[in-house]
């Protein structure tokens, strides 16, 4: 494997020598700009050889006093952030780029690695104003584009990522990322057809393309054509690589192991995301009576097509607070007024499911207490489904529970 940095030493120039003699030509050297050119190229360099020993502290320090020198020493700013990001070190990287992006204004690269960073971090509100400003400064490049898509999808504005995907196709047809991007977003949107359609342009333009194969086998499987969903594990199994065959295992587990997925949270009227000491009145302004009583609901989102009875039957369903692990503590495991504490059933009231889009709906009452004052948390109750989907296979135990807290089946 060659050198992570590419070397680009001047000819006349002898590296051994170079770093016995940087110390003294750095104090021997004036300030002038001339000179501190020389002294920004001569510490560029020397962190350079440090890179190709594979000394990081010291490269760093080169590199450091390289942009001292010149501030606008594009190539020093790009090694010390790498240097950051290799070792882990986003928060340093992201703040050297901000640097770079002050000292160079005009320069796409800066604003490329700050979005890049911010990306990596999860800063996703970030990175979107750098990719914004980048579209600005190159608005011909796909670049920024495929980037805002998967920040969009990152953030659960798949309409967004749909329309940047679809712009990077315009401007790139032939590139295989841009649709791969637009299958994703067409997947999270539940248009598998159209998903199909975008994973297979993909792979016709990139034959060794292990993840849009996956995806395109979960379009499958959210049209319920298990199949085909086959097909793509077959084609990745083929592909033979490390990271397809992993992609493979995965998509076999979803195959043939039911999951709960998620929440549909605009089917539901159980606002699970509301924490602590919630007063039940803000629930609904019924409950807001004492002995009141309101049915409630949460619809589930399964991976494929469940057993309905099993499904519908209330015992297989278990709800309860929540006790540790991913689904928090009730109460973040303080209560301050037990008293006002109301209970929910620890079996619903009733369950319905729509086969055709493997969809749950738990129905469950709420009552209010004699005075008129209770409180609930519900981003901590936590709902738990032990059946069967329509090959009587068993619940993922990492996937059959979720709670608001978490936002993710566990």
């Amino acid at each position: 494997m060659g050198n992570l940095y590419p070397i680009h030493p001047d000819p006349l120039m002898d590296i051994s020598k170079l770093n016995a003699t940087a110390d003294a030509l750095t104090a021997i050297l004036s300030s002038g700009p001339a000179q501190r050119e020389q002294l920004a190229q001569y510490a560029l360099m020397r962190g350079l050889s440090f890179l190709q020993e594979k000394k990081d502290d010291r490269a760093l320090g080169e590199f450091k006093r390289a942009v001292t020198f010149n501030p606008q020493l594009e190539e020093a700013y790009e090694y010390l952030g790498k240097i950051y990001q290799k070792n882990g070190k986003t928060k340093e990287a992201i703040e050297v780029f901000k640097k770079w992006t002050r000292s160079v204004t005009d320069s796409a690269k800066a604003v490329t690695a700050l979005g890049n960073a911010y990306v990596e971090n999860k800063q996703y509100e970030e990175a979107e104003v750098q990719f914004k400003k980048l579209q600005q400064m190159d608005p011909a490049s796909p670049y920024a584009y495929n980037q805002l898509g998967h920040i969009y999808l990152n953030t659960d504005r798949a309409d967004e990522a749909e329309r940047q995907f679809r712009k990077v196709i315009r401007l790139s047809p032939r590139d295989a990322n841009g649709y791969y991007g637009l299958g994703m977003a067409l997947n999270k949107l539940e248009r598998f057809e159209e998903a199909v359609e975008a994973f297979e342009r993909a792979v016709s333009l990139k034959k060794k393309f292990e993840y849009a194969y996956a995806d395109l086998a979960h379009a499958y499987i959210g049209l319920g054509e298990k199949d085909k969903a086959r097909e793509q594990v077959d084609a990745l199994y083929d592909l033979g690589t490390p990271l397809a065959k992993d992609l493979a295992q995965e998509i076999e587990l979803s195959l043939f192991t039911p999951q709960i997925t998620g929440i549909k949270p605009l089917d539901s009227t159980f606002p699970s995301v509301l924490g602590p000491g919630t007063s039940l009145s803000i629930l609904d302004a019924s409950l807001a009576a004492p002995n009141a009583s309101k049915t409630f609901t949460l619809t589930f989102q399964f991976n494929q097509s469940m057993d309905a009875k099993s499904v519908q039957n209330p015992l297989n369903w278990f709800i309860f607070k929540a006790k540790g692990g991913p689904a928090g503590f009730y109460n973040n495991g303080i209560t301050i007024h037990p008293e006002k504490e109301v209970l929910l059933s620890p079996v619903p009231n009733f369950v319905t499911y729509d086969p055709t889009h493997y969809r749950a709906t738990v129905y469950f009452t709420i009552t209010q207490n004699a005075n008129g004052d209770g409180v609930i948390d519900p981003s901590h109750w936590v709902f738990k489904f032990q059946g069967t989907d329509v090959s009587g296979n068993m619940m993922d135990p990492a996937a059959d529970e979720f709670d608001g807290f978490a936002l993710i089946p566990f």
